[in-house]
């Protein structure tokens, strides 16, 4: 609670920061959710409770300068769970940009450059020495290994990760990048690789290809092309091979056991209909060590919303189904929406019998007013082990932006 209390006091001194700070932009929401379910074998009832709070200052003091803070905490409003209150700060840095040419970033922030992906405490630099090359370095903790730590600091003698990313944007239709990333935990390096990728753009083709290669086993670990064509009408189609191969940390227990790699293919086309339907489809191959998998979905939509059916067979059963999203603004500030999907599915094929399963979800957004918005949702869940389960979801949320204000943080946008 101490931790919330620091988080709202520094809120509020941006906030009164304000006037001083004439070219100084807020940017921000808060939001609170609830969220009721029956516990499985039990008769008592979870009301979860969740607030969150989003916020960015640009321009503080001096052009460029900019702060972020994004964070929740989780409790249960009928019986405590032992994490509660789940405290987690998702982003907490201070930023510095000049034009295109330099970005620092310090603090809590989420790292992605290449093949590194992951939230670290730490710092980050951006440098264009050159119009044409663009290098990003970063290090510092990672938290973790479990999120419920995620209130903390990282250490970096604990868990530790490093690298970078090199982009090269001299040619007009190709940018190829190359990254690298280390992580450590303790002083043992548990992980080392690096990565290859390559974006193409020129006229109706557009190709994006990467590698990812393991140095401390001297193997690939992944390698992906996803190539996609537009044709004239509207009409587009995109084709994916995908290789992984499963790879963890040494620090990670499971990283003992054997694992194989498995291919993936992929076919998706999209006919245009006119400027509002859409004909969608879907085929997926993936091959295992002694299995596979096929997935065809065929479906449309229009305006939005959409429908279709889903058929899979091999690895992990067969599944036959149906999935839509429908909605309908009721007035100028509420809309209704219907989310259903309804599955006949068994995981052995050798099996007669099949499970039905059914998750369907109605519900309603209401803009009470600028920036004041809000959600409720009916769920309803249904297979052979909850013969009938409902949920109830409610969220209210509120953002603000100081630019579109003539005084202040008052008001809507």
């Amino acid at each position: 609670m101490s931790k919330l209390i620091s988080v709202c006091v520094a809120v509020a001194v941006l906030c009164l920061a304000t006037p001083a700070l004439p070219q100084t932009v807020f940017d921000a929401g808060a939001w609170t959710e609830f969220y009721t379910y029956k516990v499985p074998n039990q008769d008592n009832q979870q009301i979860r409770s969740l607030q969150g709070l989003r916020l960015r200052a640009s321009n503080v003091g001096t052009p460029g300068l900019s702060f972020f803070l994004r964070g929740r905490v989780l409790s249960d409003l009928s019986e405590k769970l032992a994490t509660d209150p789940d405290f987690r700060v998702f982003g907490a840095y201070a930023e510095y940009q000049r034009r295109n040419q330099l970005m620092i970033r310090v603090g809590r922030q989420f790292v992605s450059a290449g093949i590194s992906g992951f939230t670290m405490d730490g710092g980050r630099i951006d440098l264009s020495p050159v119009r044409v090359v663009k290098l990003t370095a970063f290090a510092g903790g990672t938290p973790g290994p479990s999120f419920y730590k995620y209130d903390r600091i990282a250490q970096w003698d604990e868990r530790n990760a490093m690298g970078g990313q090199l982009q090269y944007n001299g040619f007009k239709e190709c940018r190829p990048s190359v990254s690298y990333l280390q992580r450590s935990t303790n002083t043992d390096v548990v992980m080392q690789a690096g990565g290859f990728d390559i974006t193409i753009k020129t006229g109706p083709y557009s190709e994006w290809a990467g590698i990812d290669y393991d140095f401390l086993f001297n193997r690939l670990r992944s390698g992906v092309s996803r190539t996609g064509i537009e044709f004239q009408g509207g009409h587009r189609a995109e084709f994916e091979y995908f290789y992984r191969r499963p790879s963890l940390d040494l620090s990670n227990v499971f990283s003992v056991f054997r694992n194989e790699p498995f291919h993936q293919i992929r076919l998706s086309p999209t006919y245009r209909i006119n400027k509002r339907a859409f004909a969608q489809g879907s085929l997926t191959y993936t091959i295992f060590e002694d299995d596979q998998n096929t997935r065809i979905s065929l479906g449309g939509s229009y305006d939005g919303q959409s429908a279709g059916v889903v058929y899979s067979a091999g690895y992990a059963g067969t599944m036959l189904g149906i999935y839509s999203f429908l909605f309908y603004d009721l007035m100028e500030r509420l809309q209704v929406y219907l989310n259903a999907d309804m599955y006949n599915y068994k995981l052995d094929t050798e099996v007669d019998d099949t499970t039905p399963s059914v998750a369907t979800s109605f519900g309603a957004l209401f803009d009470v007013i600028n920036g004041l918005s809000s959600r409720a949702e009916v769920q309803l869940l249904s297979n052979r082990d909850f013969k009938y389960d409902t949920r109830f979801y409610i969220k209210i949320g509120y953002n603000f932006n100081s630019r579109s204000r003539t005084t202040g943080l008052g008001g809507g946008h």
